[in-house]
């Protein structure tokens, strides 16, 4: 998953979250069997491909996710907390941000 282009982020915040939470979950329960180059390339990934967006542009995704009545929210907010912890040891203040 890290060798994709992008997650599709700004273009369906859905497909961000669902990757970045696929992503964090590995990372984490892997953690100790990742190799160092490994572990950088998917922190990259993380902020570049997800985070990064929804810190920056979330309002570019199709609705806002915070107001939606549907799964939206759970998944796109469960996706950002779940890939924040996941690397708040390598960016504690963006992560921190993107919890509260």
């Amino acid at each position: 998953m890290c060798e994709f282009k992008d997650w599709n982020a700004l273009r369906h915040g859905l497909d961000g979250a669902v990757m970045g939470s696929g992503v964090a979950l590995a990372y984490d329960w892997l953690y100790n069997d990742l190799d160092k180059q490994t572990r950088a390339t998917i922190v990259s990934k993380i902020k570049a491909n997800w985070l990064d967006p929804v810190r920056t542009q979330y309002s570019s995704f199709h609705h806002d996710f915070y107001e939606m009545k549907n799964n939206w929210n759970q998944v796109c907010c469960g996706g950002i907390v779940a890939s924040a912890l996941a690397i708040y040891e390598s960016d504690p203040d963006n992560c921190k941000a993107l919890v509260q």
